[in-house]
């Protein structure tokens, strides 16, 4: 019913007026669609296959995300999360996000031990993490077969969202503090869900924060 006039639409024409538009190409959603995680965005289902952000998983394309940026180690990102998720390039911010993480998971109750302690972090691309966001490189420091050490180094891939890369730090420092603390040898699962646990703690943390919650 058109409000001004009173009169009916024919469905062709209210299709035209009101129906929800496809955020790819902007066609009327007449039937099924699909609808982004967390975002809310529809589009065609012919759409599907195309490729998504790294960061949020939204269709990267001019009409929804603006476009994006391809890095050299073929992660897409949309300019939605480039320009609005802060997303860190430079040692320099990462290792402020570091000791960030580091205090707020101190502050929860974890003890990650001295500030001094905190691990060396580097920025890498996807070859160096094998295809997932991070990754901890761990070594045991023997004297004549006599254990007098214990280091960690985490690597982070580059130009993550400043929340998702936090997220990842703290699932890295979970595997810190199992490797220097001398846990027992765990299973996989058993250690990786350890690590989620302070990765989740810390995005429950980040209140208001679209990012956070897409990560949780």
């Amino acid at each position: 019913m058109d409000e001004q006039s009173q009169k009916p639409f024919c469905n062709p024409c209210f299709i035209h007026h009101h129906a929800e538009r496809c955020g790819v190409c902007a066609k009327p959603l007449t039937g099924q669609c699909l609808t982004t995680f967390h975002w809310g965005d529809k589009y065609c289902v012919e759409h599907e296959q195309m490729e998504k952000c790294y960061c949020c998983g939204r269709p990267v394309c001019n009409t929804l995300t603006g476009g994006g940026v391809r890095y050299r180690d073929g992660r897409l990102v949309c300019n939605i999360c480039m320009t609005q998720a802060s997303p860190v390039d430079d040692q320099e911010t990462a290792m402020q996000l570091l000791y960030t993480v580091w205090n707020d998971l101190s502050g929860m109750g974890f003890d990650l031990g001295p500030i001094e302690n905190m691990p060396p972090l580097r920025l890498v691309d996807a070859q160096a993490t094998e295809g997932v966001d991070g990754t901890s490189i761990l070594s045991t420091q023997k004297f004549y077969g006599r254990e007098v050490g214990r280091s960690t180094e985490v690597l982070v891939l580059h130009s993550l969202p400043r929340t998702h890369m936090g997220s990842v730090i703290a699932h890295e420092l979970g595997h810190f503090l199992i490797h220097q603390w001398g846990f027992p040898d765990l299973p996989d699962q058993v250690e990786e869900g350890l690590c989620e646990l302070l990765a989740c703690t810390w995005l429950t943390s980040q209140a208001g924060d679209p990012y956070a919650e897409y990560h949780y």
